[in-house]
């Protein structure tokens, strides 16, 4: 783990972006050859730091890590350029150990000679600028696979596609996404955690849904009648709701959630 430092010291005038990936690169020089597991960048670096954060995504590969965080958020708000990061420094074409992989504060677009991931069964995205499409294309390119993906904050998606047939997709998180209007969810969801804005959800078919945990914001009756009644009878299996919503509409919910064949509702 390689967060950034707080102080440079008491005789260090740098900036401390400087000082912290002058240590990273002296940490990775040492550590040169060395099989790592689990690698984790934690700085509010920016595409600025590029080719230095390339230099450490290649470290990563090399290494064959089947971990990798870059974490690049700010403790404050600062004006940024996020970093520009090409997957396929990561892909089956150079990397094959990747197992998890967790990216925060950057610009990702995923480019047509993408050759996916064969081993990802963890994708996490915070902060993130990517575009419906750009997202579709990554969980289409790893979908053999993957079971988990998170996503917080990331504004600039409208519709989350997942439907098709060969994803393997157990349980999706997503939270404050404030433009997301639409989710297409995948038969083989196990697990649907959901927080923000109303939106609708589009089931392909009966799905195997099992736990449901939805917390809206700025809820409506008719919002929660399509969710309910549209998603209800489309799983069967489902055994936990949890919804969480604003006081006043806790008796709305009550009555819609009837329409689930759930074994334990949560509702407050």
């Amino acid at each position: 783990m390689f967060p950034g430092p707080r102080t440079n010291g008491p005789n260090d005038v740098r900036p401390w972006k400087d000082v912290f990936i002058e240590r990273v690169d002296a940490v990775l020089q040492q550590h040169s050859g060395a099989g790592v597991d689990n690698i984790q960048f934690q700085a509010p670096c920016d595409d600025e730091h590029g080719d230095r954060i390339e230099g450490w995504v290649r470290f990563a590969t090399a290494s064959k890590t089947k971990q990798l965080i870059l974490d690049f958020s700010a403790t404050h708000h600062i004006e940024q350029h996020p970093y520009k990061i090409d997957l396929r420094l990561l892909d089956d074409s150079k990397s094959s150990h990747l197992q998890s992989i967790k990216l925060c504060s950057v610009s990702l677009k995923v480019p047509a000679d993408f050759k996916g991931f064969r081993n990802l069964k963890w994708i996490f995205l915070a902060d993130t600028n990517i575009t419906d499409g750009d997202l579709h294309h990554l969980v289409s390119n790893c979908s053999g696979i993957l079971e988990f993906l998170g996503i917080a904050g990331c504004g600039m998606l409208r519709r989350l596609h997942i439907s098709h047939l060969s994803n393997k997709l157990k349980h999706l998180q997503v939270y404050d996404c404030r433009l997301l209007q639409a989710m297409e969810l995948n038969f083989g969801l196990v697990k649907l955690e959901y927080r923000g804005p109303s939106v609708l959800l589009s089931p392909p078919g009966s799905l195997l849904l099992a736990d449901i945990c939805i917390k809206l914001e700025g809820i409506c009756t008719n919002s929660l009648e399509y969710m309910f009644t549209k998603l209800g009878h489309n799983v069967p299996r489902l055994e936990i709701l949890t919804l969480r919503c604003r006081e006043g509409k806790v008796w709305d919910s009550l009555f819609l959630a009837s329409t689930f064949c759930a074994s334990l509702f949560n509702i407050s």
